[in-house]
């Protein structure tokens, strides 16, 4: 583990992606997808009834009845559509860790930002175009 500037925390997992122990995850080890899906079923208990890149996880919460808002939340999955903050063109889904005050900056965790089996800890920005996903009641 290297500590990368202040708000910044790499976690190496090794030459191989880390493999899915728990059945229901479908997403592809090693990428943003498996790591957010990962941790809404440890936070939650829940799995994601949704497939695709990052860039669709948007539209495929709103088709399986799960909240879709704005509005930064702790434990929620936030995602950036394709392009935004350097998302690239799949988009990139993370886990939100913290909320600072003023409501837009947002401390995540995320998989395969600085490459694939990477975590990292890191800010985004809730600029509107970002989403945040919460399960239904």
């Amino acid at each position: 583990m290297a500590l990368l500037g202040a708000a910044t925390l790499l976690v190496v997992l090794g030459a191989s992606p880390p493999n899915s122990s728990a059945e229901g995850n479908h997403f592809f080890p090693g990428y943003c997808t498996w790591d957010a899906a990962d941790q809404a079923h440890g936070a939650r208990a829940v799995w994601l009834p949704w497939y695709g890149d990052a860039g669709d996880w948007i539209d495929g919460a709103r088709a399986s009845g799960w909240r879709v808002s704005a509005l930064p939340q702790v434990d929620s999955i936030l995602v950036l559509p394709r392009g935004v903050q350097g998302s690239g063109p799949y988009g990139h889904v993370a886990w939100v860790l913290s909320v600072e005050q003023d409501a837009t900056t947002v401390m995540v965790r995320s998989m395969d930002w600085s490459g694939r089996g990477l975590v990292k800890i890191h800010e985004l920005r809730a600029d509107g175009d970002t989403q945040f996903l919460t399960p239904p009641d």
